[in-house]
């Protein structure tokens, strides 16, 4: 024969089991996001990196190669 404490733990046991199935769903739709929305974030990544190897190229051609990469000596 179960007890109220059996009951009681088995219902805790059975939300603490929901709880988990809603936050694993919701893992997955974050994951599985619709390709638009990820199409979109992409195209702004790419557009930005764009912008930044330009904005290089621009300061390269204006102050050329001035600045001297250190070069990393090794004590005995």
């Amino acid at each position: 024969m179960l007890s109220e404490k059996d009951g009681i733990y088995g219902m805790e046991r059975w939300r603490d089991y929901m709880r988990e199935a809603d936050r694993e769903r919701l893992i997955r739709q974050v994951i599985a996001k619709p390709a638009r929305q990820n199409h979109l974030y992409c195209r702004a990544l790419i557009w930005l990196g764009r912008q930044l190897v330009a904005c290089g190229y621009r300061l390269q051609q204006h102050y050329g190669n001035v600045v001297e990469v250190p070069t990393l000596q090794l004590g005995n």
